[in-house]
């Protein structure tokens, strides 16, 4: 999210905060505690009690814990999440003991100790959910899924905060302030989190014809089957891609920049002379800088071709359509050959 967007959040923040504690919002908080406590039912009570305990501590400790707990969803889900939902809650702590508002005097369903505002649980749950929203947003590829995600995502925050209103925990100026600790800090952690948590990868694989790749071995004698194919790749993924390509070769893995302009020979060459003094070999996180390409040989004319790429500045959309391109931008450079 840009900056300005954040800037706007934050102030918003601030006049609510304002017209709260002045008793700007008191003729809102009623009004919205009126129509809402209009529907208090048995059912309705159950229903919300439910609600509520979804966004209570313990619920949101144990979802945390289970995506760090699963390799596959640690970096991309757990720790974002886990993370923002941490920030919000010492957010809204620090901020009910600077603000001092006591707990709205009307039907306590649940007895809550502290202070009122912001509301906790929609620090937290906002923070968490729009986090998961961001992540969605970035990592679905298909749009029903997306919008899928992100509607459930919203209608949950969502709910929560009318849970705290409902049950009489919370003012709605509450929920609405803490709504927005929520958004500014999911909004902060995408904005200056460390690349590598949003670092996504996208990988497939592609095959030289037999006649293309017998037609390089004859314009470039001497020089290995292998070495030929990664340019060719690497080639096509640079200038598809717009980025440094990384090549895996048996002694590492070689970065090669600048890699557009070059003909495969020249390309080849660079690897042969790089493949031997090869320094750390950089993880396909690192190379999402927005976006990076590792080519790995699988035999003489197959490879596979991984784009990493960060998650905050491209969709995984538009990265699945590198694929084509790449495939298309390899025809044509072999067809010149």
């Amino acid at each position: 999210m840009q900056l300005k967007a954040i800037a706007a959040f934050m102030v918003l923040f601030i006049v609510i905060s304002i017209f709260a504690l002045n008793g700007g919002l008191d003729s809102f908080d009623s009004a919205i505690y009126s129509y809402i406590s209009s529907y208090i039912s048995p059912i309705n009570t159950a229903i919300m009690l439910f609600v509520t305990e979804l966004g209570a501590f313990l619920s949101l400790s144990i979802i945390c814990a289970s995506l760090l707990a699963v390799p596959k969803t640690r970096q991309q889900y757990g720790l974002p999440i886990a993370l923002a939902a941490c920030i919000a809650v010492l957010a809204s702590v620090a901020l009910k003991a600077l603000f001092i508002r006591e707990r709205p005097d009307v039907l306590h369903i649940v007895q809550e100790s502290g202070y009122s505002y912001p509301s906790g649980h929609a620090s937290a749950n906002f923070a968490a959910y729009f986090t998961a929203a961001i992540i969605a947003n970035r990592l679905a590829k298909n749009k029903r899924v997306r919008l899928g995600a992100i509607s459930l995502f919203s209608v949950l925050a969502i709910l929560i905060g009318i849970s705290r209103v409902y049950l009489g925990a919370h003012y709605a100026s509450d929920v609405l302030g803490g709504g927005l600790v929520g958004i500014i800090v999911a909004s902060a952690l995408e904005r200056f989190m460390a690349p590598s948590w949003f670092a996504g990868s996208y990988s497939f694989g592609a095959e030289l014809p037999e006649r293309a790749a017998e037609s390089l071995a004859e314009a470039f004698p001497g020089v290995p089957d292998e070495i030929l194919v990664q340019a060719v790749f690497a080639k096509a993924a640079a200038e598809v891609c717009e980025c440094s390509a990384v090549v895996a070769t048996s002694e590492g893995n070689v970065e090669l920049a600048g890699l557009a302009g070059q003909s495969i020979g020249s390309i080849a060459s660079a690897i042969i002379s790089k493949r031997e003094t090869v320094g750390k070999s950089p993880s396909l996180r690192s190379l999402a800088k927005p976006v990076g390409a590792l080519v790995g040989i699988v035999n003489e004319q197959k490879a596979t071709i991984s784009i990493a790429y960060d998650q905050r500045k491209i969709p995984l959309s538009t990265v699945s359509n590198y694929e084509s391109g790449i495939l298309k931008r390899i025809e044509d450079s072999l067809s010149t050959t």
